[in-house]
C-alpha cells in the first residue's frame, strides 16, 4: 500500500486530524497502524485533545496538567461517556448516570454562614469553578476533589449579578458583573464592572480590573432586566429594554441608541462595524455612532433616547416570524452559539429557538371543530378561535416541544446578502416518569420548560440543552429549580429529528436535599457542578455553613 509506504511523521499527521471514534476504528485495521498509535500514544492523544479543545471552545489551561496518554486519552474522549450516558438515560427512562462528590473548600472560606456562595460557574473544560460572594470573587481548581485548590481570589465590591463570562483564547477568562453601590442621589445607577482572569507560564491566575461604568437611569429602565450584552475589541454593548449603551473600557468612552422598526431583541452580535440584533423576524444590523468621553465616571441614560436608530440591513428567517421574547414562565426562548465572539466571514454561528405547539384533548371526534385521530389512538382538536393555551389546565392540553436549528453566515462585504438557513427541527420529548405524577402531564415540557443553558458537547453541530421549568413552590419549595437536559447531535442523517429530555437530577432528590440554586454542565468534558440549599432543614454542610453545599458529577462510566 502506498499509505503503508509514507513516513511515520506524515501517518501522525494524518492521524492528528481524526477523531477518538476514528483512532479507535484505525487502531483495528492492521497490528502495523495499531502498533504506530500506541508507540506514539502521547503524540496521538495530545492532538486529538487539542483538536477537541478548539471544537469545542474549551478553556485550555483546564488540561495543562495531564501528561500521561492514558489522561490525555481520557480527556479526549469525554463527549463519548457524555453520550453513552444520555443514551442510557433514555433507554432506561432514568436519570443520567454519574458519580457525586460533595466539594470541600478550605474551613475558612466556608465558615461564615452568612457568607455563603451567591453563584458559580464552572468554566468550559471541567477544572475550574468561578463563584462569587457577596463581596468576593474566587476561582477553584477542582481536578483534585472533592478538596478544591483556590486559584486567586479578589474583592469586587457589593456584588449584585454576573452578567458575562467568557474564555478567550487560551489563558483568558473575561467576566463583566453588577455591583450595588450606595446612591447619593434620588437617581438610580447600575454599576458594570469589568476584569479579566488570566493564567500565566507558571500556571498560576491574576486579576486585572479593566473598567467600572455607572449607568443612571430612571425606574422604567431598572424595571427592565439587562436582555443580552456582547464584546467586540475593546467596545462593550449592553442592551437594555430598547436602548443599547456601547462602552469603550479602553478609550473611556461611549455612545447609544434607542432601537426602532423591528420587534425586541431577544440576543446581542458584534462586530467592529456593526451591532447585530437577534428579533423576532431575524437579524438586523446597525452602525456604530460617535463616541462621547465618558465625564465624571457615569452616563446618563436619558442622552441616549433622542438617538433613533434603525437597521441598515436585515436578513430574515425563512421559517419565521417565532416569537423569541421571554417572558416570567419561558425567560428563554432562543439561545446562541458564540455569541460572544465578534462576527466575520468565518464565524460559525448557531442559533437554536424554542417554539411550542398545542391542541385541545377530546374524548371522541367532534361535530364542531376538526379533529384527528392520533397515532396513539386518541383524539385531539386545534384550540378554538380566540383562546390561547392560559384557559386550560394541563391535563386538557397535548404539547409539542420544537427546537429549530439556524445557522448564520455573514457576509463582511455586503451584509445584506447574509444568509440564515433552517438546518433541522428537533422534536423533544419527556417521557412520564417514574414515580413522579409531577412531570405527567403530555404539555408539561412544551409548555413550561425554558432553556438557561446550552454548550456544545463534541463539535458545533452537536447541542447539549439544560432545561428548567423555574420550579414550583407547592411540590419543591420556593426557589426550586429541576434540572433536565437533551443532547441533538446534528451529524446524523435526516433534517427532522427527535429528542427525549432526560433528568440530569432525580427529583425526587428535592424531597430529602431540598432544592437546586445553580447547575453547571460542561459536556465536552463529561462534568457538571450543581448548588443546594436547604434553609429548612439547617443541614451543617462545612464548618458551620448551614443549607449550601456544592456537588461535583462526572457523567458517564470512568473506564
Amino acid at each position: 500500500m502506498i499509505f503503508s509506504r509514507l513516513p511515520i511523521e506524515l501517518h501522525l499527521m494524518i492521524i492528528g486530524y481524526l477523531g477518538p471514534i476514528d483512532i479507535f476504528h484505525l487502531q483495528l485495521t492492521c497490528t502495523a497502524l495499531n502498533g504506530l498509535i500506541e508507540d506514539s500514544s502521547e503524540h496521538v492523544w495530545r492532538h486529538c485533545l487539542r483538536r477537541h479543545i478548539i471544537r469545542n471552545d474549551l478553556f485550555a489551561p483546564s488540561y495543562a496538567h495531564l501528561t500521561t496518554a492514558a489522561e490525555l486519552r481520557h480527556a479526549a474522549t469525554a463527549p463519548l461517556r457524555f453520550a453513552s450516558a444520555y443514551r442510557e438515560a433514555v433507554a432506561s427512562n432514568s436519570p443520567i448516570s454519574k458519580t457525586t462528590k460533595v466539594l470541600n473548600f478550605p474551613a475558612n472560606d466556608m465558615k461564615d454562614a452568612k457568607e455563603d456562595i451567591m453563584e458559580m460557574y464552572l468554566i468550559p473544560g471541567g477544572r475550574f469553578l468561578l463563584t462569587f460572594k457577596q463581596t468576593s470573587m474566587s476561582l477553584w481548581d477542582i481536578r483534585s476533589s472533592p478538596n478544591v485548590e483556590l486559584c486567586v481570589s479578589t474583592e469586587i465590591g457589593a456584588f449584585n449579578s454576573m452578567l458575562y463570562l467568557d474564555a478567550v483564547s487560551d489563558n483568558t477568562i473575561r467576566i463583566i458583573y453588577l455591583v450595588d453601590v450606595p446612591a447619593a442621589t434620588q437617581e438610580l445607577v447600575s454599576h458594570y464592572r469589568f476584569l479579566e482572569l488570566r493564567w500565566n507560564a507558571e500556571h498560576t491566575f491574576t486579576v486585572h480590573h479593566l473598567g467600572s461604568l455607572a449607568l443612571v437611569h430612571n425606574l422604567e429602565i431598572s424595571m427592565q432586566s439587562l436582555q443580552s450584552l456582547s464584546i467586540a475589541g475593546s467596545r462593550i454593548i449592553i442592551l437594555l429594554g430598547d436602548t443599547t449603551v456601547v462602552w469603550d473600557y479602553q478609550r473611556n468612552s461611549y455612545t447609544g441608541w434607542r432601537l426602532m422598526g423591528v420587534s425586541s431583541p431577544s440576543e446581542l452580535l458584534s462586530n467592529d462595524r456593526y451591532v447585530l440584533y437577534l428579533t423576532n423576524e431575524g437579524i438586523h444590523g446597525v452602525f456604530f455612532l460617535d463616541f462621547n468621553p465618558i465625564a465624571g465616571g457615569y452616563v446618563k441614560m436619558e442622552t441616549l433616547f433622542a438617538h433613533l436608530e434603525s437597521p441598515v440591513f436585515s436578513v430574515y428567517f425563512k421559517g419565521g416570524p417565532y416569537d423569541l421574547i421571554g417572558n416570567t414562565l419561558l425567560p428563554n426562548k432562543v439561545w446562541v452559539s458564540d455569541s460572544d465572539i465578534p462576527i466575520d466571514g468565518e464565524t460559525y454561528l448557531n442559533i437554536y429557538i424554542r417554539e411550542s405547539s398545542f391542541t385541545l384533548k377530546v374524548d371522541r371526534e367532534s361535530e364542531v371543530l376538526p379533529s384527528q385521530l392520533r397515532p396513539d389512538g386518541r383524539w385531539e382538536q386545534e384550540l378554538p378561535g380566540g383562546y390561547d393555551i392560559d384557559h386550560f389546565a394541563d391535563d386538557e392540553l397535548y404539547g409539542t416541544l420544537h427546537v429549530h436549528r439556524y445557522t448564520f453566515s455573514y457576509c463582511p462585504s455586503t451584509p445584506a446578502t447574509s444568509a440564515l438557513t433552517q438546518v433541522s427541527t428537533t422534536k423533544h420529548t419527556m417521557p412520564p416518569m417514574r414515580n413522579s405524577h409531577y412531570y405527567s402531564a403530555e404539555c408539561y415540557a412544551a409548555r413550561y420548560f425554558s432553556a438557561p443553558f446550552y454548550q456544545k458537547c463534541d463539535g458545533p453541530e452537536t447541542a447539549v440543552t439544560l432545561w428548567s421549568d423555574g420550579g414550583d413552590e407547592v411540590f419543591f419549595g420556593e426557589g426550586a429549580k429541576p434540572v433536565f437536559l437533551s443532547f441533538v447531535d446534528d451529524r446524523a442523517e435526516g433534517s427532522n429529528k427527535q429528542a427525549t429530555i432526560v433528568p440530569f437530577i432525580n427529583p425526587r432528590q428535592f424531597v430529602t436535599q431540598s432544592w437546586v440554586v445553580e447547575s453547571e454542565v460542561c459536556p465536552a468534558s463529561a462534568k457538571g457542578v450543581v448548588m443546594w440549599e436547604d434553609d429548612a432543614h439547617d443541614i451543617p454542610v462545612q464548618d458551620g455553613a448551614l443549607g449550601v453545599w456544592l456537588e461535583l458529577y462526572e457523567i458517564g462510566r470512568i473506564a
